[in-house]
C-alpha cells in the first residue's frame, strides 16, 4: 500500500465527515507511520502506549473513541491482544 495514497483517501473522505476531528486524524496518521516503519505488512502489532506518544495523545479514553470510532466507521479493523505483553494488531482498510 502507498502510505501517501492513503492518507490522501482519508482526508478526502473525512473533509465533510463531521464525525471525524483531530484526534481521528492524528491517530490514523500515527498508525499508517506505524506500518510504514514495521515494513508495510498487515497486520501492524502495536502498543498502545506507542501509539499515543505517536499521535500525541495523552488521554486513554480518547485514545479508545478514537480507535473505536475509526474501526466502526470503516478506517481500520483492530484485533486487541488483552494482554499487556502481547502487542493489539490493527488492519488499513481502504474504502
Amino acid at each position: 500500500m502507498k502510505f501517501a495514497t492513503a492518507i490522501f483517501l482519508f482526508m478526502d473522505i473525512i473533509q465533510e465527515d463531521p464525525r471525524i476531528g483531530p484526534s481521528h486524524i492524528s491517530l490514523y496518521i500515527a498508525i499508517v507511520y506505524s506500518c510504514r516503519k514495521q515494513g508495510s505488512k498487515m497486520p501492524i502489532r502495536i502498543y498502545r502506549k506507542d501509539l499515543m506518544r505517536r499521535s500525541k495523545m495523552r488521554g486513554k479514553g480518547t485514545y479508545h473513541r478514537c480507535l473505536r470510532d475509526l474501526t466502526e466507521y470503516g478506517f481500520i479493523r483492530y484485533v486487541p491482544s488483552n494482554d499487556s505483553l502481547k502487542r493489539s494488531q490493527i488492519y488499513l482498510s481502504v474504502k
